[in-house]
């Protein structure tokens, strides 16, 4: 038995990505285009990381560790002071606060290999704007709160097992915040799920 493979023009990324866009016009025709664009072609771009980022691999983090970290990459709008028990803490991103969080063990003493980071978005989405919008990003998930709030949460984990260095850290959190201010403004335009 022989097994063909064969090639389609859609595995070639740009042809795919014009595939996706033109897949949105046609099907999704709502108020949210632009920005769905927007989030496919950022895909693709690099995201400049300062020299001063350092390439140290870390498997685990405690509270001080990652404030200190987020400190050092100038993300946490000042310095972040913790208790010592603290397991969760909140920074300032531009429009709203991220709250920091892991398991009830996690603190200043009690390292972790995850840590997630999560934020709310004063709006609620239409299914098919966050479905695509979660296949398109490269960083986070967005879903809705619940119905009542009319809120969306906007959302990243981080697993540090394996390995990780700083960089991929401040690169992994800086699109998160990229993102999340993206959609931020995109809300403050007036663009909801019921405008």
């Amino acid at each position: 038995m022989t097994i063909r493979r064969t090639f389609s023009p859609l595995h070639e990324p740009t042809v795919f990505r014009r595939y996706v866009v033109q897949f949105l016009e046609v099907y999704f025709m709502n108020e949210h285009d632009d920005f769905l664009n927007e989030v496919i072609e950022s895909r693709d771009s690099v995201l400049s990381i300062p020299k001063s980022i350092k390439s140290d691999v870390i498997d685990c983090v405690t509270t001080k560790e990652l404030a200190q970290l987020l400190m050092d990459f100038s993300f946490s709008g000042g310095i972040l002071e913790l208790d010592d028990d603290s397991n969760v803490f909140s920074v300032d991103i531009g429009y709203s606060n991220a709250l920091f969080f892991s398991n009830s063990d996690w603190n200043a003493n009690t390292p972790v290999n995850f840590f997630g980071v999560i934020t709310t978005v004063q709006s609620s989405f239409n299914k098919q704007f966050i479905t695509l919008f979660n296949q398109n990003t490269k960083i986070g998930r967005l879903y809705n709160a619940d119905e009542e709030s009319g809120c969306a949460v906007y959302r990243l984990d981080v697993h540090l097992e394996g390995g990780i260095t700083h960089r991929n850290i401040f690169y992994l959190i800086k699109n998160f915040i990229d993102t999340y201010n993206k959609l931020f403004y995109e809300v403050a335009e007036g663009i909801s799920e019921d405008a």
